[in-house]
């Protein structure tokens, strides 16, 4: 499993829990934001992931660390981004 990672709401509230999700989030941010070497290996984990479900766990963790090396962990003071291992998603009754 990827994970489950809530963008805070001042940069757009969206939930992300799979890898396209990630990849979509992570190109729209600032290209300065793109090119920091956490967002880089992050990203190739991402293009990755499709290998293998290691590889598909392995691209969760980077992607995590990444949010984390911004500062948008729950444990972080500074929280800019993100709100990392939200808690689970329950589908609305008529999502499901």
């Amino acid at each position: 499993m990827f994970g489950n990672f809530k963008i805070r709401q001042e940069a757009g509230g969206d939930r992300i829990t799979d890898r396209q999700g990630a990849r979509t989030f992570i190109i729209g941010l600032n290209k300065s934001y793109q090119h920091a070497p956490h967002w880089r290996r992050a990203i190739e984990a991402i293009g990755d992931a499709a290998k293998s479900s290691e590889n598909e766990v392995a691209a969760g963790e980077a992607f995590k660390a990444a949010l984390e090396t911004e500062g948008g962990s729950n444990n972080s003071c500074s929280g800019r981004l993100v709100e990392a291992n939200a808690a689970p998603f329950s589908p609305r009754p008529d999502d499901v």
